[in-house]
């Protein structure tokens, strides 16, 4: 599915964050981006963020219950 889909599933950034990540985005990358591209690009990170906290957590929770996950495989 596309991002666009999702966004009504997760919470949408503010007008004031999506400016704050455009003026982020030009002084990182040079680059001036629109309004719905920062939108689409901020969304992602908070994703990216959001999935990489759950798997920490789980990660946590594992190893303090002695469990395997999948990220530590024994070869």
């Amino acid at each position: 599915a596309k991002l666009r889909d999702h966004l009504t599933t997760i919470r949408a950034l503010s007008e004031k964050q999506v400016e704050c990540f455009r003026t982020l985005y030009h002084r990182r990358f040079g680059e001036q981006i629109s309004k719905e591209e920062a939108l689409e690009k901020g969304v992602r990170l908070v994703l990216l963020v959001q999935l990489t906290q759950q798997f920490e957590a789980s990660r946590r929770q594992k190893e303090n219950t002695g469990q395997k996950f999948a990220g530590e495989l024994n070869l």
